[in-house]
């Protein structure tokens, strides 16, 4: 059994993000105005069934501004359904202020944020900031004064100095500063020992930099639109791409998203399953393999057939059911000349070898690993073990969120499978050289994996 492995090119476009303030944080949905969605907000919701109206102030329950108040404003209640945003947070704080936010007297201390996302206002008498809140903590480091309310909406910031600086009329300064190389800092309530909001064991933080949440974002290219891309060379040092009139007809175009890749350049690897000296095989193949008889490596990287590089993907081979490894002289055979087989793996594999079933039920997995998430593969794999009539493979993918079955004729895919499940005889497929192949691989979370098995119609195989 054959397997080769293309990566594809990939172009360049960002994705952009604006910051700034959020509006209130309260989920969709909140008809009862305690910033939690709960039966309150389910029983408003019941009040107002088939009530028409668009939504234009926080009573509506037209929740998706459409029609009457019907099943899919039900929905989008139950999309947020026992979410609750009714404490207060900290939105983000800065532990290196070299420059970026002075304090009263114009100095640059550290300091924290924090948010009311509710529709009231909250009094802060009483609440505590700590920078000691996980193991052992201290939960009552600096105490906030009378006097001090946040408002709907709004935001306050305390500098982390090392003083105290307690009159709400002035900027608020609390008795500890925070540690650069990593700790906590929290919120909390009035009783000393609830933390409303917390970054335990923060990382290492960067200079005028704040850690916290992204609080406003706009996508401004969309997944999937089509755009034109170009990738940069040293001739385009003078160019001036940012002019709303730059000519870009001629570049090329594709779907979102793309970044940055290979420099258009096509990538290949193979591996031979059943290989052993004396056989034929290419420059930078791998020999990767599976079964009893195998002695050597069921898994590792995938290399650059071209130059050797590895592709940063790696290929792993389990199985299951007693699969045997029979090197080359005692079955299988290279595909003719001129068939697809032979095209696709002559150069570089020899077929004289096989990897075949030890009892009813085997399968042989191949799993990928390592793939980008933004890049097109494609897999293919050919077996011939030599003139049998019944020797029936099933070749399954899975795992991967986007594929075409693109195999060769005389491979037939199994009904109800979506061209995820292909066929072919593996045993009579010298003069055939079918190949079992998917093109426009994606698999998001960087894998997917092929399963090569009995073919239920023929358990022999």
């Amino acid at each position: 059994m054959q397997e080769s492995f293309w990566r594809s090119s990939i172009g360049v476009i960002l994705a952009v993000f604006v910051f700034g303030r959020p509006a209130l944080g309260c989920p969709a949905g909140d008809l009862d105005k305690n910033c939690r969605i709960d039966i309150g907000d389910f029983q408003v919701f019941a009040e107002k069934w088939l009530e028409y109206g668009v939504c234009t102030d926080p009573d509506c329950a037209n929740l998706d501004g459409i029609g009457a108040v019907t099943l899919s404003d039900f929905a989008r209640l139950a999309e947020h359904w026992g979410e609750n945003h009714s404490e207060l947070v900290i939105t983000e704080f800065m532990a290196i202020n070299n420059e970026a936010h002075p304090d009263e007297e114009g100095k640059f201390p550290d300091w924290i944020e924090i948010y009311n996302p509710m529709y009231a206002a909250v009094d802060l008498e009483g609440w505590y900031l700590t920078d000691d809140a996980d193991d052992d903590p201290n939960l009552t480091k600096w105490q906030f004064p009378a006097g001090v309310v946040l408002g709907s909406g709004e935001f306050l910031v305390v500098f982390a100095s090392g003083h105290d600086r307690r009159n709400p009329a002035n900027p608020l300064h609390a008795t500890f500063k925070l540690d650069d190389e990593g700790e906590d800092v929290a919120l909390v309530t009035p009783d000393g020992k609830t933390i409303a909001y917390s970054y335990l064991k923060y990382p290492q933080q960067i200079g005028d930099v704040s850690y916290g949440l992204m609080q406003f974002s706009r996508t401004l290219v969309t997944g999937g639109a089509t755009v034109s891309y170009h990738v940069p060379t040293s001739n385009d040092a003078s160019v001036d791409f940012t002019t709303l009139d730059f000519p870009d007809s001629s570049w090329p175009t594709g779907a979102t998203g793309l970044n940055f890749g290979f420099g258009g350049t096509e990538r290949s690897s193979y591996n031979d399953c059943v290989y052993e000296e004396g056989q034929h095989r290419g420059n930078n193949v791998t020999t990767y393999g599976i079964g009893n008889g195998f002695g050597g490596a069921a898994s590792g990287p995938l290399l650059d057939q071209a130059t050797g590089e590895p592709t940063g993907i790696t290929a792993t081979l389990t199985q299951s059911g007693g699969v045997n490894w029979q090197p080359s002289g005692t079955g299988g055979s290279d595909c003719a000349a001129g068939t697809d087989a032979y095209a696709t793996f002559g150069e570089f594999a020899d077929m004289t070898g096989v990897i075949y079933y030890g009892s009813t039920g085997w399968w042989v997995d191949l799993t990928f690993t390592g793939l980008d998430p933004s890049t097109d593969y494609t897999f293919a794999t050919s077996s011939a073990r030599n003139s049998y009539s019944d020797r029936w493979t099933r070749y399954t993918i899975s795992g991967a969120d986007a594929y075409t079955n693109a195999s060769t004729a005389g491979v037939y895919e199994i009904p109800g499978s979506g061209g995820a499940a292909v066929r072919f005889n593996t045993g009579d497929n010298h003069s055939e050289g079918y190949v079992a192949r998917w093109t426009g691989i994606r698999a998001s979370d960087g894998t997917f994996k092929v399963r090569a098995e009995a073919d239920p119609d023929n358990p022999s195989t």
